[in-house]
């Protein structure tokens, strides 16, 4: 498999069950409260400190011109981190079950080889990004987080992202990588199920966002 678009084709059932995942409807329909749209904030905010842990311990293991790339994502993930915590989240309460186990998953990734975990670094950001592409809301904190993602510096943070994937991808076995990469993708479609209960568990369609009938 020579490119990006050959990987997320081999898993394009489970990318299509993220990005049409209830949830991600709902968010782009703005029908969640601002109560789950604060709490659902609070789980993006477990989620970065997530992928801070992995950007961190990349950058001691990346070759060297590739440093300051990962240096990169790392200082973007913290400025997402600092966005959300300026909405006051209760960042001390300990993470949803879902999202501490995506956390002890990307720790256990660092058993692979850099370019494997770059492949499911980009590969996981890619299904992540394409959910909120596909989300779009319009409307709360969760709209103004979107316009980080969507904003020129960090798609052009994505595109190199996808370029040094490209060469990873001739470098190393990926059927030794397909049960990691399953694993990150459940996960993933678990963590945006976490948002879906949420609004099941607390109400949190607001009244003048009930779902159609």
């Amino acid at each position: 498999m020579g490119s990006t678009l050959e990987l997320r084709q081999s898993y394009r059932a489970e990318w299509q069950r993220i990005l049409e995942h209830p949830f991600v409807s709902l968010l782009h329909s703005n029908k969640i409260s601002l109560d789950s749209q604060l709490e659902w904030a609070l789980r993006q905010y477990h989620y970065l400190e997530a992928w801070a842990y992995l950007r961190s311990a990349l950058v001691p293991r990346a070759p060297q011109p590739h440093r300051l790339f990962i240096a990169q994502l790392l200082i973007f993930t913290v400025e997402e981190l600092d966005w959300l915590s300026q909405l006051e989240l209760p960042t001390d309460r300990p993470p949803h079950p879902v999202i501490h186990e995506y956390h002890q998953y990307l720790q256990e990734l660092e058993l692979l080889s850099y370019p494997e975990i770059l492949i499911i670094h980009w590969l996981l950001q890619k299904v992540f990004m394409d959910a909120w592409l596909s989300a779009q809301p319009e409307q709360g904190p969760l709209a103004e987080f979107y316009t980080l993602w969507s904003a020129p510096e960090y798609r052009g943070l994505l595109h190199d992202l996808n370029e040094l994937t490209e060469m990873a991808l001739g470098r190393v076995d990926l059927s030794r990588l397909d049960p990691w990469i399953l694993r990150g993708l459940h996960l993933e479609e678990a963590f945006w199920g976490t948002g879906l209960e949420l609004i099941r568990g607390e109400g949190g369609l607001g009244p003048s966002a009930a779902p159609d009938p």
